[in-house]
C-alpha cells in the first residue's frame, strides 16, 4: 500500500522540512541557503511517506521552482500523488525548474508546458587540496567587495550571455549590476586583475547550512588557457573549506575544459542537475 501524501508547509512543518533539505544539501545548496536565510517563498511542500519526509518542492514569488526529491521512485505507481502535483503545478507561472536532474524531469512532466531549453549538467564536489599556482605580475588575486562591482561588471555580462541566459533572452544591464552587488554583499567573490581589469573570476551563490555552491567561473577570452579558472575555482573551495563547509559546483555536461579545469581544481563527478526555463 502507498501512503505518500503531499501537505502545504506551515510553521509546524518547518523545522522538519529544513532538517530533511540539509541532510540533502548537496543537491539543494540554493534551496537551502534560501531557508538559512529566512527567504518568503510562496508555497512549499513536503511529501510524506507515513510520518516521514520523503521529497520537498519550493516556489518562489519569482517563479522558481526549487525541488530535494532524493527518491525519485516515490511517484512510481502513485497516481493520487501524481495528479495532486500536476493540479499544483499546472496553475502557476513556472519560470525556471532547478535541482537534481530526475527530479527536475519529473517536475517537468508533472508541468506540462513547453520549455524554451534545457541545460544539462554534471555535480561536482571538492576533494582536492590547495595547489601552488604563480600568479606572475601585473596579475593580482583579489577578494571582492561592493565597490568592485563596475570592475567586474564586464566580466558578468560575458559569463551571463554564454552561461546563463536561455537562447533569445535580451541581456539586461541594470538586473544584472543589481544581481552582481547583491552578489557582492552575501557572497565569497575572488578575481584576477590585470592591474584595474578584472580578466576571471569565481565566488559562491549560495551557501548553506554545510555546503557551499561555487557558481559564476568565467574568464575573458583573450586569458584562458593561463589556468586562471583552475586556480580561482580551487582557491575559492580551499577557503571555504578552512571555514568548515563542503563545496559543490555544478557543470554544463558537454562543456570539456570547464570540467577539465574543475577536475585539475580538485572536483569529482558526484551526479547530475538540470535547469529548465521557461
Amino acid at each position: 500500500m502507498n501512503n505518500h501524501i503531499l501537505k502545504k508547509l506551515d510553521k509546524t512543518l518547518f523545522c522538519d522540512v529544513n532538517a530533511f533539505v540539509v541532510e540533502h544539501e548537496a543537491f539543494c545548496v540554493t534551496l537551502s541557503s534560501e531557508f538559512a536565510g529566512g527567504a518568503k517563498f510562496k508555497d512549499v511542500f513536503a511529501i510524506f511517506d507515513n510520518d516521514r519526509i520523503c521529497g520537498v518542492i519550493a516556489l518562489s514569488s519569482y517563479g522558481f521552482l526549487y525541488h530535494c526529491l532524493p527518491d525519485t521512485k516515490i511517484f512510481e505507481h502513485n497516481p493520487e500523488l501524481c495528479g495532486n502535483l500536476k493540479e499544483i503545478l499546472s496553475v502557476e507561472k513556472i519560470n525556471t525548474i532547478m535541482g537534481e536532474e530526475y527530479g527536475s524531469k519529473i517536475l517537468q512532466n508533472f508541468y506540462g508546458r513547453k520549455s524554451v531549453c534545457e541545460w544539462e549538467y554534471f555535480l561536482m564536489e571538492y576533494g582536492g587540496k590547495k595547489l601552488d599556482f604563480d600568479l606572475a605580475s601585473p596579475f593580482t588575486l583579489r577578494k571582492c567587495v561592493p565597490e568592485d562591482a563596475e570592475s567586474l561588471y564586464v566580466l558578468q555580462k560575458q559569463y551571463e550571455l554564454v552561461e546563463v541566459l536561455p537562447p533569445g533572452t535580451e541581456h539586461n544591464p541594470a538586473r544584472s549590476r543589481l544581481a552582481l552587488q547583491k552578489s557582492l554583499k552575501a557572497q565569497s567573490i575572488f578575481a584576477i586583475y590585470e592591474n584595474d581589469i578584472a580578466v576571471a573570476k569565481a565566488g559562491t551563490n549560495a551557501v548553506g547550512v554545510n555546503f557551499a555552491q561555487i557558481g559564476g567561473v568565467f574568464t575573458d577570452v583573450k586569458y584562458r588557457n593561463r589556468g586562471f579558472a583552475t586556480f580561482l575555482t580551487n582557491y575559492t573551495a580551499h577557503k571555504l573549506c578552512e571555514n568548515g563547509k563542503r563545496i559543490v559546483l555544478f557543470v554544463k555536461k558537454k562543456n570539456m575544459c570547464a570540467k577539465a579545469a574543475y577536475k585539475k581544481a580538485g572536483f569529482f563527478k558526484c551526479g547530475c542537475f538540470e535547469i529548465i526555463y521557461y
